[in-house]
């Protein structure tokens, strides 16, 4: 048996010591750090449509805030991981993604799509209606075609609405050319459930359907109070004063 040289081996590990160092903060630099990748919520955006949703005190009230660095994306991705309804595992970060990003792209606020989405289907990916709605956003499949050809997003069969980011793509857009179609906040809202044609129908008629605009502003206006219980945020003053809260 050879004699153990401690000195000599001493030497060596001291020697390799910094290589390994080297080779593990290499390691580490290709590990993602948390929100590094994902996308952040466009502040400017968010104000406006709350603005445009909610108007005066009550924008003032809820939406007009300041919140804590990355707070809103980790609120979207703590939602979708509580509620998210589905036989299969999907990845919930990357559904939160698609929600902040395809609202950002479509000038809305994420939290009123995450509102349109839980008020349609309760986060149940596989969430069918009795008109032949389908998905999360529970578009009918004529529709996420027709939205389909105008957006460039990809859609070939009524099965891809079960692939809650196509749903939610397809639906935000619908969403953005609805407000676009309408003046009034409510309007759009109400059309996204009856169809704009049907709302339009109604509208000349003198009857304006409101129940389900005001479930979804309910669930809106609460995902706002959560957020406020939650963390500590600013609240905007328009004279430019802020004001903390919590």
């Amino acid at each position: 048996m050879r004699n153990f040289d401690l000195d000599k081996t001493t030497a060596i590990v001291r020697a390799a010591v910094p290589f390994l160092v080297v080779i593990g903060l290499s390691c580490l630099a290709q590990l993602p750090i948390p929100w590094q990748t994902h996308s952040r919520v466009n502040e400017a955006e968010r104000l406006l449509h709350a603005e445009r949703l909610l108007g005066g005190a009550r924008f003032d009230t809820l939406a007009n805030l300041t919140f804590p660095d990355n707070a809103l994306e980790k609120f979207i991705l703590s939602s979708v991981s509580k509620k998210l309804r589905s036989a299969k595992n999907w990845d919930k970060d990357a559904i939160s993604d698609t929600i902040i990003r395809e609202a950002n792209a479509a000038e809305l606020d994420p939290l009123f799509v995450l509102a349109v989405i839980e008020q349609e289907s309760g986060f149940n990916v596989e969430a069918r209606g009795k008109f032949g709605e389908i998905g999360l956003m529970q578009l009918r499949p004529g529709t996420a075609r027709w939205i389909s050809q105008k957006s460039g997003i990809e859609y070939r069969k009524k099965s891809d609405l079960l692939d809650p980011m196509t749903n939610i793509r397809l639906g935000v857009r619908y969403l953005a050319w609805l407000e676009k179609q309408f003046a009034r906040p409510g309007h759009s809202i109400e059309a996204y459930n009856v169809g704009p044609g049907n709302l339009r129908k109604s509208v000349a008629a003198h009857h304006q359907p409101k129940s389900y605009c005001r479930g979804v502003m309910k669930r809106y206006m609460r995902l706002y109070a959560r957020i406020q219980s939650r963390y500590t945020v600013v609240r905007n003053d328009s004279t430019g004063d802020n004001t903390s809260l919590n």
